[in-house]
C-alpha cells in the first residue's frame, strides 16, 4: 500500500507544484524515518512500458527493458554540507514539476546528490526542523517521479575519533568535510541503512565514495594505499574540512572501510541497485581503477572517474574489462588522447557535471531552470544528446 500511496502522492505533487513531503504530511503528523525504512517504489518512466530503473549489462547502462542509456546530468550540492542545514530546505521545497523543468531545460536524465554520513545516521534536522532522512527520501522520490535517475554519493564522512568543531552527544564522527578514506565506524552502517531505504527503487544508484585521496600524496598509490581502498585496514585520518583548501593530517588513527566491505554490506540487505566505485587519487587515476574494483556477486558495478583523468587508453581498459564508466564530476570532458563528447557517447560513458546549487536561497531549486549548472556552456548545448 505504501508504494501505491506514494505514487499517487508524487502525481498530485507534480500537479500542485508542491513537494512530495508536503503532500505526504498533510493531515498527518510528520515522523522521523527509521534507518531501515524501505523506500517507495520507483515511478513509471515517461514513455516506457515499466518502472524507471537502471542496470548494468556488460559495459553499458540500460533501462529495465534493456535499452542502452546515455546518462548526462549534474550534481546538485548542499545535502553534503553539515554545517549549513538551511541549505537542505531548498531540496524539500523543490516539486516534481520543478525537477521536470530542470531536466528539460538542460537535457538531463540523471541527478547526483552528494550526501553527509553524519547527517543521515543521526537524522539531523534542517533549519525548518525536517529530519534529514525524511528530506532525502522525499527529494529522491520527486526526482525519480520527474523521470530522472538519482546517484546518492557519500561525499563527507568521519570516524568516531573525529568530531570537528562540534560538541555534545552527536559530536562523534561529525562529518565536516571529505576524508581520505571512508571509515569502518560509520560508513558500513551508512550504506546498510541507505540500501535498506532505497533498495525498492531501481532508479537509484549508490556511489560508494566521492574522491579517495588517502594522505594526498599526489603520486601513484603504492600497494598499501590501494589495499586499504579495496579491503580496509588501519590508517591516519586526513580531512579536507569544509571541502576546501588542502587536506590536513589530524594525527588520528582509524579503521578504513574498503570498497569490498561496502559492496558486501549493500548486497547483504538484498539491494540490487547499481553500485559505483571510485579510483585512487581524488577519483582521477583510472589507470589503477581495476586494482581497487570490488567483487559484486550481482555484477551490477560501474567505475567512476572525475575530471577526465588519465588517458583514453586507461578508460578503454576499464571498458574492455566489462565495466561501465560514469564520470560523476567534470568541467571539460576532454580526455588525454582527444576523446571528448563524441567518444564518450560512442562508448555510452555517462557524464555528470560538477555542479549546481541554489546557494542564495532555501526556498527551492527553481533558479536552476534558468541558471545553468556551473560547468554548462555552449559546448555542452551543442554536444549533448537530446532526450
Amino acid at each position: 500500500m505504501c508504494s501505491i500511496r506514494m505514487a499517487l502522492i508524487g502525481a498530485l505533487a507534480g500537479l500542485l507544484g508542491l513537494s512530495v513531503e508536503k503532500i505526504a504530511s498533510a493531515g498527518s503528523v510528520r515522523e522521523p524515518v527509521a534507518l531501515n525504512r524501505p523506500q517507495v517504489s520507483a515511478p513509471l518512466a515517461s514513455g516506457a512500458s515499466g518502472r524507471l530503473g537502471i542496470k548494468v549489462v556488460g559495459n553499458k547502462f540500460t533501462d529495465l527493458n534493456g535499452n542502452v542509456l546515455q546518462l548526462q546530468g549534474t550534481s546538485v550540492a548542499g545535502l553534503d554540507i553539515s554545517y549549513s542545514p538551511s541549505m537542505w530546505d531548498g531540496f524539500d521545497n523543490t516539486s516534481v514539476s520543478i525537477w521536470r523543468q530542470i531536466a528539460s531545460a538542460w537535457q538531463m536524465n540523471i541527478i547526483r546528490l552528494p550526501q553527509n554520513e553524519w547527517a543521515w545516521r543521526t537524522n539531523a534536522k534542517s533549519a525548518r526542523g525536517i529530519p534529514y532522512q525524511t528530506l532525502v527520501q522525499a527529494v529522491v522520490a520527486n526526482i525519480t517521479a520527474a523521470g530522472m535517475y538519482v546517484i546518492l554519493d557519500l561525499h563527507w564522512a568521519a570516524p568516531n575519533v573525529y568530531n570537528g568543531y562540534l560538541s555534545g552527544n552527536n559530536a562523534r564522527g561529525y562529518a565536516d568535510g571529505q576524508p581520505g578514506y571512508l571509515d569502518a565506524d560509520n560508513s558500513i552502517n551508512y550504506w546498510t541503512s541507505m540500501a535498506n531505504a532505497f533498495k525498492n527503487n531501481p532508479a537509484v544508484l549508490f556511489e560508494l565514495f566521492n574522491e579517495p585521496y588517502a594522505d594526498d600524496t599526489g603520486s601513484a598509490w603504492d600497494s598499501t594505499r590501494l589495499g586499504l581502498l579495496l579491503n580496509g585496514g588501519s590508517f591516519t585520518l586526513w580531512d579536507q574540512a569544509r571541502g576546501s583548501n588542502s587536506p590536513t593530517n589530524t594525527g588520528l588513527t582509524f579503521n578504513v572501510a574498503g570498497h569490498q566491505q561496502l559492496v558486501t554490506a549493500i548486497r547483504n540487505t538484498g539491494a540490487t541497485n547499481v553500485i559505483l566505485y571510485s579510483c585512487p587519487s581524488w577519483d582521477n587515476r583510472p589507470s589503477q581503477s581495476l586494482i581497487v574494483k570490488p567483487n559484486d556477486p550481482l555484477n551490477q558495478l560501474a567505475a567512476t572517474i572525475h575530471y577526465s583523468g588519465g588517458t583514453q587508453s586507461d578508460w578503454t581498459n576499464i571498458l574492455n574489462a566489462g565495466v561501465p564508466i560514469l564520470e560523476t564530476e567534470f568541467y571539460n570532458p576532454v580526455i588525454s588522447g582527444n576523446a571528448g563528447y563524441a567518444w564518450l557517447q560512442q562508448n555510452k560513458i555517462g557524464y555528470v557535471m560538477w555542479g549546481a546549487n541554489n546557494w542564495g536561497s532555501n526556498s527551492d531549486m527553481s533558479s536552476l531552470i534558468t541558471h545553468s549548472p556551473w560547468s554548462f556552456n555552449s559546448g555542452n548545448a551543442a554536444a549533448w544528446r537530446p532526450f
